[in-house]
């Protein structure tokens, strides 16, 4: 049964996160948001999840589904762009009530991309497949996709191996240039590949760009 959605001003203390149980619905508002970074993580169980941005009571111009088999070791950070006007932002848990998720909103000491990631883009055109291979001591990696103003949808996969899905997002964005999409994706062990599929037709390419966030150089000692 779902619940009903529980409304709240955005909370700018990453301190406190919010269970969201399996079935259920947890909303963030806000009169003036520029943008807000949302983080889903669970205790080590499943992750499966419905990622909304919404304007008004029928428009969501960015919408994602994120999944991953182990919210510990690879939670979900995502950075929404809000164009300054008031918004809503809605977690809906689609996993079943075992499983519930942890996850927060804020819109205070937001992770922006690198000058190194701003300036490494690809294109990808439609229906097309790009892939990315990290070396073991990558420990996660900064994205931003983005277009020239047209709308663009993609799937996002973190493998190891062959065809072990450890991640996965599914991605819509009504305009690329007004709402690009930057998240950071964790890549714990060995043989991280991500793969980034263009799900649009032809005439709708995007740019993405994916490179090493923060490093591992031993157990002890991580990267700054």
């Amino acid at each position: 049964m779902l619940l009903i959605a529980i409304f709240g001003l955005l909370n700018n203390s990453p301190k406190n996160p919010v269970i969201v149980q399996g079935g259920s619905l947890h909303t963030w508002s806000h009169s003036y948001m520029k943008d807000a970074e949302v983080t889903l993580n669970t205790e080590g169980r499943l992750l499966d999840s419905v990622v909304e941005l919404w304007e008004g009571p029928r428009h969501a111009p960015i919408r994602l589904r994120v999944y991953s088999d182990d919210g510990h070791k690879r939670p979900f950070r995502g950075v929404f762009h809000g164009m300054k006007i008031p918004n809503t932002i809605a977690v809906r848990n689609i996993g079943p009530v075992e499983f519930p998720i942890n996850t927060h909103a804020t819109t205070q000491n937001i992770a922006y991309p690198s000058q190194r990631c701003l300036s490494s883009f690809q294109l990808i055109q439609g229906e097309s497949i790009k892939t990315y291979s990290f070396d073991h001591c990558v420990k996660n990696v900064e994205m931003v996709i983005k277009t020239n103003g047209r709308p663009f949808s993609c799937r996002i996969e973190v493998l190891q191996g062959s065809c072990d899905n450890k991640q996965v997002v599914e991605l819509y964005s009504e305009d690329g240039y007004f709402r690009p999409f930057f998240c950071i994706l964790e890549t714990p062990g060995f043989g991280n590949v991500v793969r980034i599929s263009n799900t649009a037709s032809i005439e709708f390419p995007f740019l993405a760009s994916i490179v090493p966030h923060k490093y591992i150089f031993n157990k002890f000692r991580e990267s700054p």
